[in-house]
């Protein structure tokens, strides 16, 4: 079973098959009574199969909630995070979304095409998309389940960065997709995951890059849950809700999870200038990496330079309409990242307007890419005086 992009964000997307079959059954359903009691059913049943196949059950009481498609809008609307503002500026500083971006309405759009969710012990169902005579309703609501008993046995770990974050949703997506596979494959445990490629796309849209990490747990969450499955059955699945992967390196290549790996995070460089607003320390990690270097270098290469990634630190600084990011990655020797600095150096000087020395003019923003021994720094400013600033005091305090 190969995952494809389809499969992988099966709890995201909307399949026309099942939307169309959502709407038939809809119509036949007269009473709203019936279809919450189908519903309901349907549920109990693979509940009763999951904690047998699972060998795991919850004694809490579950909250089955109907609710109509855009139940989940009217949810993102309602919330306010300054860090996913933060986010939005750094997608813009490191040219993955162009400058017009907004996360707010990007992930309002998301939040139209979930077919279900869990938070705690509720269970929500989107009646415009869930047939509950559909063999694809069985999957979607033993995977839900999952999340349920994911709740009730081990704390979420208290994760500080990007990457760990998305490691974390990535390892419990995998598990939920596994157990949903699993079962609905007559429990036969055959499941071969192979690593997923991506071409270069013939034409950019605005938001394919932040579409990657949105799908990436659902991408590449289940081959790395498979691989603990293998390695040590259940309890190697246990064992990682105490000991959780750290970074998308271990997601993507599961064997360094196996292995005992851990990232070594370099410390950024303070701003030559004061005044700044408010500043977020960050990692980004290997798979956003790969990502920049999908957009700049282009996809055929980015995979193999990005497995050279041992760890990063970003510093975005903020105030009003200005920005200052220093984003600086390790790699395993000086080659390597002298390598990384060239290709990136030839790659953005091709989009670059302008050119002042170390600095390019791309998209409004200002780009340097630097190298000092096996680290790798990225600045990206809103002007050219902040970045020939941030350039100074680098040389000044001897990065280069």
């Amino acid at each position: 079973m190969k995952p494809k992009l389809r499969k992988a964000v099966y709890s995201i997307i909307i399949f026309a098959a099942l939307l169309s079959a959502a709407t038939i059954y809809l119509n036949q359903a007269n009473k709203p009574d019936q279809y919450d009691a189908e519903v309901k059913k349907l549920f109990e049943e693979v509940k009763t199969d999951v904690n047998k196949l699972r060998n795991l059950t919850t004694t809490e009481p579950i909250v089955l909630k109907i609710v109509d498609k855009h139940f989940f809008e009217r949810k993102t609307e309602e919330e306010t995070d300054a860090l996913k503002a933060a986010r939005e500026a750094l997608y813009k500083a490191l040219l993955l979304a162009p400058q017009d971006f907004s996360i707010r309405s990007y992930e309002r759009e998301k939040a139209g095409l979930v077919l279900a969710a869990s938070s705690a012990y509720t269970l929500y169902i989107v009646k415009d998309y869930l047939n509950p005579s559909s063999e694809d309703s069985k999957r979607l609501l033993a995977h839900e389940y999952v999340h349920i008993l994911q709740y009730g046995r081990v704390k979420q770990p208290q994760l500080i960065s990007f990457d760990s974050q998305l490691a974390w949703s990535a390892f419990v997506e995998g598990e939920a997709d596994l157990v949903a596979d699993l079962y609905t494959s007559n429990k036969t445990g055959r499941i071969s995951l192979t690593q997923p490629q991506f071409a270069q796309p013939g034409s950019w849209s605005n938001t394919l890059l932040i579409d990657r990490l949105t799908y990436f747990p659902y991408i590449f969450g289940e081959r790395f849950a498979y691989a603990l499955y293998l390695a040590g059955g259940w309890a190697g699945l246990d064992q990682a809700h105490l000991n959780p992967p750290s970074s998308t390196a271990e997601i993507m290549n599961p064997q360094l999870y196996l292995s005992g790996y851990k990232p070594i995070y370099p410390q950024n460089p303070a701003p030559p200038t004061s005044g700044w607003s408010i500043y977020y320390p960050d990692v980004l990690g290997a798979y956003f990496f790969n990502l920049f270097l999908t957009r700049t270098i282009g996809s055929a290469d980015a995979p193999k330079i990005a497995s050279y990634w041992s760890g990063d630190n970003s510093t975005l600084y903020l105030a009003e309409k200005d920005h200052l990011l220093y984003w600086q990655i390790n790699f395993s020797n000086a080659e390597q990242a002298e390598m990384v600095d060239q290709m990136l150096t030839e790659s953005l000087l091709k989009e670059s307007s302008t050119k002042d020395g170390e600095i390019l003019h791309i998209d409004g923003l200002y780009v340097t890419v630097l190298h000092q021994g096996s680290k790798l720094l990225i600045v990206s400013a809103s002007s050219l005086n902040l970045a020939e600033e941030a350039l100074g005091d680098l040389f000044a305090e001897g990065f280069i």
